[in-house]
């Protein structure tokens, strides 16, 4: 699912999502045919462990990550935040509130949380009161805007100077389907006296329609499978060309990036691929523990929200804290500028 492009074999990315599961499923093996002096069937066994060894463990090309975190470094955070609905909208935002008070994120980019601007910057009816409020005092987060910009549904908030913000439309579908449009939101912004640029990222969902939610399911039935199997390759194959054209965007960046926000698509999948091919430090990835997942909250088993940093950023940690807001966690990483000494933090094509 990694190598192969979507077109040819999308479906090997719904085997990707499992991946860390057969692995467990394998070592169970493994020890069954052990016991039961199975052999060659043990060798088996062995053979694929050995394979997901190497799979999984091929050490990260910048190789000096981690360290304690220090006064004064850069964290950042990615949520996806859907509307909420009365009652528990009034609750839930105050729980928002003390979430990002508590973790204290210096930048924050949120999906699905839609914000409407007037003429000036300033934020107008529509949008979302749990947005606005994080402008307000004492947390005074500040929204990039530019000239021009009128609404966003991927805004990045800061308590950094923000500037240039700008949207980019990434594949759009049916003319008459307006919501069927997926667009990367990217701010400038400034930190210890140097520009950068952060990407909010929130590529193509599956939809709402989920096999396990039909009212009537026939799992034996090819045909209650086939619309949604149809479903899940255009999916795959949108997103592959959403990536692309991010990845295109990141070859003409001369600033230092941090690419962050709702991939659908795991550490296994294409998408993943093209980033950190390109250059791109994948912050859980080199320093997190475990397996970070973020969806689903109530029961999270896979990761597809992160946070990428291009090669002038040193990772010093990334978690994913627990809160119960979406249907997402939030995945929060703490960066801060590599030395410049010795080249270390000179930029990578595609980075």
């Amino acid at each position: 699912a990694r190598y192969v492009h979507p077109r040819y074999t999308w479906w090997a990315e719904l085997v990707a999502i499992g991946l860390p599961y057969l692995a467990f499923a394998v070592v169970v093996g493994a020890a069954g045919a052990v016991a039961l002096r199975a052999w060659r069937l043990a060798a088996a066994y062995a053979l694929v462990l050995v394979l997901a060894v190497v799979r999984f463990g091929v050490p990260h090309p910048f190789g000096d990550g981690g360290g304690a975190p220090r006064p004064g470094d850069l964290r950042v955070m990615t949520y996806n935040v859907p509307r909420w609905g009365s009652p528990a909208e009034a609750a839930k935002t105050s729980r928002l509130r003390a979430l990002i008070d508590s973790l204290e994120p210096g930048l924050l980019a949120l999906q699905e949380a839609l914000v409407n601007f007037d003429g000036k910057g300033a934020l107008t009816d529509g949008t979302r009161p749990y947005v606005r409020t994080l402008t307000e005092p004492p947390l005074g987060y500040e929204v990039a805007y530019s000239s021009g910009q009128r609404r966003t549904a991927q805004p990045v908030l800061g308590r950094v100077s923000l500037f240039d913000l700008s949207q980019q439309t990434l594949r759009a579908g049916r003319p008459a389907d307006m919501k069927d449009v997926t667009y990367v939101a990217r701010a400038g912004f400034e930190w210890k006296g140097r520009r950068a640029v952060l990407y909010n990222v929130h590529l193509r969902s599956f939809g709402s329609d989920k096999p396990w939610r039909a009212d009537n399911p026939h799992l034996f039935d090819w045909g209650f499978w086939k619309p949604y199997l149809h479903q899940y390759r255009n999916a795959y194959r949108a997103r592959a060309k959403e990536i692309e054209r991010i990845r295109k965007m990141l070859r003409q960046e001369k600033r230092p990036v941090i690419v962050a926000g709702d991939f659908n698509s795991t550490p296994h999948s294409w998408v993943y691929r093209q980033l950190t091919a390109g250059g791109m430090q994948d912050a859980f990835g080199r320093t997190g523990d475990g397996w970070g997942s973020t969806y689903h909250s109530d029961l999270p088993f896979a990761r597809i929200d992160f946070v990428f940093a291009s090669a002038e950023w040193k990772i010093v940690e990334a978690r994913v804290p627990e809160a119960d807001l979406s249907d997402h966690r939030p995945m929060l990483a703490t960066l801060r500028w590599r030395s410049r000494e010795g080249g270390k933090g000179k930029r990578q094509e595609g980075g």
